[in-house]
């Protein structure tokens, strides 16, 4: 995986396509515009990369109830499942609001 993401980067030198969709939209544009040529099929594949990042999550989400709940004897109360869902729509929340800024937040910490 991140041969393919240096061989996309490396391509935005290249060809000028994927240069200004990277400059436009980051990521998901270089990633929009690799794709675009497969037709259906791409954006089929696009809607797959996107919903990878959920599926990737769920572990997270689960871990995170069953650390709440051995937090504290208090916390065993309250249904494993409603830390799952209070922390999918915390981490969504802030993906969006972050989503902006994203790309330069990382380029910046790395």
């Amino acid at each position: 995986m991140q041969l393919l993401g240096v061989a996309m980067y490396t391509g935005t030198y290249v060809n000028p396509s994927w240069h200004h969709a990277y400059e436009t939209n980051n990521v998901g544009g270089l990633l929009g515009v690799i794709v675009a040529p497969l037709g259906v099929f791409g954006k089929v594949l696009l809607a797959t990369f996107a919903l990878s990042a959920i599926t990737c999550n769920i572990i997270n989400m689960y871990s995170l109830s069953l650390s709440a709940q051995v937090v504290a004897p208090l916390f065993k109360r309250v249904p494993r499942v409603l830390y799952t869902v209070v922390g999918t729509v915390t981490y969504t929340l802030l993906a969006i609001v972050a989503a902006y800024h994203f790309n330069d937040l990382l380029t910046a910490f790395m």
